[in-house]
């Protein structure tokens, strides 16, 4: 699985999501890209 793909195919579906796990996916994406390229 790509994680990026994830993580867009999630923006672009996020009128089925709850604003809190849009927040929670993205709060998510931060610290996997902080962790990965720090």
């Amino acid at each position: 699985m790509d994680f990026i793909s994830e993580y867009e195919a999630t923006c672009t579906t996020t009128n089925t999501h709850t604003t809190i796990s849009s927040h929670k996916s993205y709060d998510f994406f931060m610290k996997y890209t902080h962790l990965r390229y720090s």
